[in-house]
């Protein structure tokens, strides 16, 4: 997995700012403009992109912290801010727990 890290220091030198870390793969969507304003061209606006693919590396980095660091506990999943079936479909098969915050989304987490 390839993430983009940085600090970026104010010229202050107050609080360092973070950069949000990308995965390659959204790094090289983004940096791609034709490819955006395609898609924006033919979806609409706002355009939500998803990359189930990346999910199992997510969850196998925080697995990792665990053991690590000898923790115990869980791995959840909530489909409350994410209703992207494709990411729920890709955490089937992963020993992660799903989190639901509605008769609605039970429905649909058990279909």
């Amino acid at each position: 997995m390839q993430l983009q890290k940085s600090i970026e220091v104010n010229l202050d030198n107050s609080v360092p700012r973070l950069r949000s870390r990308l995965h390659s793969r959204i790094q090289n969507i983004l940096n791609n403009k034709e490819l955006l304003f395609d898609l924006v061209e033919q979806f609409g606006s706002p355009l939500n992109l998803v990359f189930p693919q990346n999910i199992h590396e997510n969850i196998h980095t925080y697995q990792n912290v665990y053991k690590k660091h000898f923790l115990r506990g869980k791995i959840y999943f909530t489909t409350k801010p994410c209703k992207s079936e494709a990411l729920f479909r890709e955490t089937l098969n992963e020993d992660i727990s799903i989190d639901v915050s509605s008769a609605g989304s039970l429905r649909s987490v058990i279909k």
